[in-house]
């Protein structure tokens, strides 16, 4: 079939949750597909020569969008005036509009695949295309959370205001496409009620597909474990990251200091926040930074730390240390939408005292350590490895190409049948 990918992040290098997905999906699409890719990229991104993406593609094209302050803080008094979530408003791009009306005018698509909800509105409506939403996660849940996790009221009161508004965005949206992929069941259960008010007779059909791993690329190099080094990793300008990171500094660390003074956390991120680089200048702490290749980190960390109070989804850092035989200690928001078992695959714990004790148990016990790394990897492999989550990913696609052509058949062009709700 002919598929039109939109995605909101260039996606190479794989580097961040995001962009694994994207990049994957292609991949996993290309086989089967004539793919066509719109990406959004930012001034600095490498995708003038990129033929890891266009070997991909059957044509790649790209809009160029750079952020700053200044907009941002316009797009958010905008957003506020009209009832609207910034996170969306933001993302509207005349030029991406028209791009998307150029290949579409060009050239007929069967389907056109959405990458994040902050696509779905590049989506031509009406479409003779069947449409897919890959929803990363519960964009309004993200915010929810960080609502109740931030002491500074106005920034409280402002995440609770974005959640609201993408709320009622998340469900409408959600409702609009023939068929939405999630990363978890939980995420499937949400999306669902959100989208409920706004079913008009007929519902998407939903796919649960986690985010998956490259066990192979994660799990080559040997293992260098320093006893005594801790690491914390994850995109710093991502809200939650930030509070994660500062939350660790603040609560946990300390405890940890206190018991194993030699103990070293490196925290490797982009655009750490002035709180965190203020926190980060305490004895112990080395802030890195944005860090091309993590498998040497990885490798010589005793354990990933995933200290995550809000978010939604998947993490992919819980899946590349799990690939790379690297025990976690996470909470229970960071380790959502994995299926590990406490004290088998991971440690779990969500208090600072209780966190900052099973990763001393971590440090302290190497028959722990060694098991927990043999049962992560052991899960990883026959759960989320790359190739596995390909074929599910193929099989939603033959679905729809099943119906496309019964439907035809009929001289009908509602691509996908409704779903029933318990699916």
């Amino acid at each position: 079939m002919r598929v039109l990918f939109l995605s909101q992040l260039w996606p190479y290098p794989p580097d961040s949750g995001g962009k694994v997905k994207a990049y994957h999906a292609l991949r996993g699409l290309a086989a089967d597909h004539e793919v066509t890719l719109l990406a959004f990229a930012r001034p600095e991104d490498s995708f003038h020569d990129c033929p890891e993406v266009t070997s991909l593609c059957r044509q790649v094209k790209v809009v160029v969008r750079a952020r700053s302050p200044w907009r941002d803080l316009r797009e958010l008094c905008l957003s506020m005036a009209r009832g609207r979530a910034f996170t969306l408003e933001r993302d509207r791009n005349a030029e991406m509009s028209a791009a998307v009306t150029g290949l579409c005018d060009a050239r007929e698509f069967d389907v056109i695949h959405a990458d994040r909800l902050h696509m779905a509105a590049f989506v031509p409506q009406p479409t003779r295309a069947a449409t897919i939403l890959d929803a990363h996660n519960v964009e309004s849940q993200v915010f929810a959370r960080l609502s109740r996790g931030w002491s500074n009221p106005v920034r409280r009161g402002l995440y609770r205001l974005e959640a609201r508004h993408l709320a009622a965005a998340e469900g409408r949206i959600v409702a609009g496409f023939d068929h939405v992929l999630c990363v978890s069941q939980a995420d499937r259960d949400n999306l669902v009620v959100l989208a409920g008010a706004h079913f008009a007779g007929r519902e998407p059909a939903f796919s649960v597909i986690p985010v998956g791993v490259d066990c192979r690329y994660f799990g080559a190099r040997a293992l260098l474990r320093h006893p005594h080094r801790l690491l914390l990793v994850g995109n710093l300008g991502w809200p939650p990251n930030a509070e994660a990171a500062v939350w660790c500094l603040q609560e946990v660390f300390p405890h940890l200091r206190r018991a194993l003074p030699r103990l070293r956390l490196v925290i490797i991120g982009a655009r750490a926040p002035l709180a965190v680089r203020r926190l980060a200048r305490q004895p112990g702490v080395i802030l890195r930074g944005y860090v091309p290749d993590l498998r040497p980190e990885y490798a010589q960390a005793a354990a990933l730390l995933v200290p995550l109070r809000s978010g939604s989804g998947m993490r992919v850092k819980i899946l590349e240390a799990f690939a790379a035989g690297l025990p976690v200690v996470s909470t229970t928001v960071g380790a959502e939408g994995i299926e590990a078992v406490s004290d088998r695959h991971l440690l779990l714990a969500d208090d600072a005292r209780a966190f900052a004790a099973a990763a001393i148990r971590v440090l302290t016990t190497p028959r722990l350590a060694h098991r927990l790394s043999a049962e992560s990897r052991s899960l990883a492999e026959s759960h989320y490895d790359w190739p596995l989550l390909h074929d599910r990913l193929r099989g939603v696609y033959w679905e729809i190409a099943q119906n496309r052509d019964r439907h035809a058949q009929h001289g009908r062009f509602d691509l996908v049948e409704p779903a029933r709700r318990g699916r």
